[in-house]
Parts: structure tokens; C-alpha cells; sequence
């Protein structure tokens, strides 16, 4: 349920700023080094494919 409303969270705020810009100024490479080399995974797919992702990942199908 958190993932799903998470989420749609993001997928609405990401219509006032885009996702990349928000984590982007709020990741530092030196307060969060393993978190900033996997920027780019965090936004390169759409909203929908990030869902079945997670939701393959939460129910162990990948």
C-alpha cells in the first residue's frame, strides 16, 4: 500500500518539477555516495514501469 501511495505521490509532484531536478539538488555525492551513483536508475523509466517493477520486486517475481 506505501509503495503504490508513494508513488503516485512522486507522479504528481513530478508534474510541478520533474523528479530528476528534485533528487538531483537533494543528493550529494558525499553526504549520500551510494544513493547518488544510482541516480540515473531512479529516473530513467516511466512512472508505469517503475510500478510493475516494484511491484514484481515486493511480490518476488524477479
Amino acid at each position: 500500500m506505501y509503495f503504490t501511495l508513494g508513488l503516485a505521490q512522486e507522479e504528481q509532484a513530478a508534474e510541478q518539477q520533474s523528479l530528476d531536478d528534485r533528487l538531483a539538488t537533494a543528493i550529494s555525492g558525499t553526504t549520500h555516495p551510494a544513493l547518488h551513483r544510482t541516480l540515473g536508475h531512479l529516473t530513467s523509466e516511466s512512472f508505469d514501469e517503475r510500478f510493475e517493477f516494484g511491484l514484481h520486486s515486493i511480490l518476488g517475481r524477479r
